[in-house]
């Protein structure tokens, strides 16, 4: 017959619960105890693909490459490769267009972008010609043939190479004449001195 400190403690035993959860919830392995696993290492990888799918989306699909002047470009100038670099901008950012063999519309630092509104179509002209500035009508494009009146009744035929310009700040850039060599000089002194007269066709 169990004495009556025998059940007392049995009793206080039965009151007793472990804080550890119950065996079937427990796995045991080398001697080590272990809760069942969560999926800790499932959720940093997915966490780690979202990562490198936004990398690579900013580093890769949403970049493109646009032109750049790789130094200072004259007005005028015929754009050659060497005049030209190319670096990596937000996709859209520009509309990027291959700008060699275009003509410079107006002096261009080292470093701007070659955009349409800086550069104009090269019309077909001798290589030996020179370029020089007239005042042309906005609806004049690059390549329209020019008459060109100097002081002296000197009367030459020209092309036009690029087509004056108003810039957002108002500031008007004039034309520039493509002219045979041979009257280059007098058509640019008289040009300098408001003394050229320029007519275009109908």
């Amino acid at each position: 017959m169990p004495s009556v400190g025998m059940r007392r403690s049995t009793n206080l035993v039965a009151r007793y619960r472990s804080p550890l959860p119950p065996p079937s919830a427990l796995r045991y392995g080398a001697g080590v105890l272990a809760l069942s696993r969560q999926p800790y290492l499932r959720w940093a990888g997915a966490i780690a693909l979202v990562a490198i799918a936004f990398v690579w989306d900013l580093s890769g699909r949403s970049t493109e490459p646009i032109p750049v002047a790789a130094s200072d470009i004259a007005r005028g100038a015929v754009l050659s490769e060497h005049d030209v670099d190319w670096i990596d901008v937000q996709k859209g950012l520009l509309t990027a267009i291959d700008p060699v063999g275009y003509v410079a519309a107006t002096a261009i630092e080292a470093g701007d972008p070659l955009t349409r509104s800086l550069l104009a179509t090269t019309p077909a002209v001798p290589s030996d010609w020179w370029t020089i500035p007239i005042d042309t009508p906005a609806s004049v494009a690059a390549g329209t043939p020019v008459r060109l009146v100097g002081p002296n009744g000197l009367t030459i035929t020209g092309v036009v190479v690029a087509a004056s310009r108003e810039d957002s700040f108002g500031i008007v850039s004039s034309g520039l004449a493509a002219v045979p060599p041979d009257y280059a000089d007098e058509l640019a002194v008289a040009a300098s001195t408001d003394q050229l007269i320029v007519l275009f066709g109908p």
